[in-house]
């Protein structure tokens, strides 16, 4: 451990000692994105590969956020480090609303753009009889009818919900209601399991699937992707509820708490809502 001289502030800040954390996640990074490939390439015996990457970076994270909970405790951070913490959450969820932006703007492309344009009359010798209407499986594909909402409307009330409990409870960690802070996250987790239990059944037993052209194709590419960002955050907030059980965190230190709500809300609940009005609603 050391301390450098923080040019901006002229006050020191920590810099821990070098680790192999890094360097363990990034390994496991690149086996199992590099077993996932070959895989879904048609070569067998790479399972092995995304299994020992998965270990690798599971065992690298848990051990990163250990140290750096540690630090926080051992009262190593200063406002300078829960500065740089927060900027970094800002820029990572920043990336991952662009992220979900591009497929939603393939989506709309698709629907406003591409199939009134197969259906015009330019291309009416080549697909006669197409009707550019929406949902559409594109000029060769059957007939498609758009997915009943009323199951991803009650999961999208949950994932509502949850952000509003998610709330909830920082506003009452603020207020050092350590109760209050509890209940907010064991609310939120609920709430997030149901809405994902209800994505996961549409997306096993649907109707639609990657087959039936655009709509079928980008609705299993944003649920998916969707799904994967609520199961991070889950695990945000399932290790925030853990260490509100074993006494961390205070009104004036909870900074965790703070960063795990703002992806919850930004990175799951915004674009779980945009999705169903993109399928469901419009």
């Amino acid at each position: 451990m050391s301390e450098v001289q923080n040019l901006q502030t002229g006050k020191p800040y920590f810099v821990p000692e070098p680790s192999m954390r890094p360097v363990t996640v990034n390994l496991g990074l690149f086996l199992f994105a590099a077993g996932l490939v070959f895989t879904a390439n048609g070569y067998t015996g790479m399972v092995l590969s995304m299994l020992i990457g998965g270990v690798l970076i599971s065992y690298g994270a848990i051990g990163w956020l250990t140290d750096m909970a540690w630090e926080n405790n051992a009262g190593k951070f200063t406002g300078w480090e829960s500065r740089s913490f927060r900027i970094g959450m800002g820029w990572y969820i920043a990336a991952e609303l662009w992220f979900i932006a591009a497929f939603l703007g393939a989506l709309f492309y698709m629907r406003v753009f591409s199939v009134p344009w197969l259906s015009g009359h330019f291309f009416e010798s080549m697909w006669p009889g197409f009707v550019g209407g929406w949902p559409s499986n594109g000029p060769t594909g059957g007939p498609v009818e758009a997915l009943d909402m009323t199951g991803p409307a009650v999961g999208t009330a949950m994932l509502v919900l949850s952000a509003i409990a998610v709330n909830w409870g920082l506003k009452g960690m603020k207020a050092d209601n350590r109760g209050q802070m509890n209940s907010g996250l064991c609310l939120a987790i609920v709430f997030g399991l149901v809405f994902m239990a209800q994505q996961l059944v549409g997306l096993f037993i649907g109707e639609h699937h990657v087959g039936t052209g655009a709509y079928g194709t980008n609705y299993y590419a944003l649920t998916g992707l969707h799904l994967f960002h609520l199961t991070l955050g889950l695990i945000m907030l399932l290790v925030c509820q853990y260490r509100m059980m074993i006494g961390h965190f205070d009104a004036k230190h909870h900074g965790g708490i703070e960063m795990a709500s703002w992806y919850w809300n930004f990175a799951v609940v915004v674009p779980g809502v945009m999705v169903f009005l993109y399928f469901y609603w419009l």
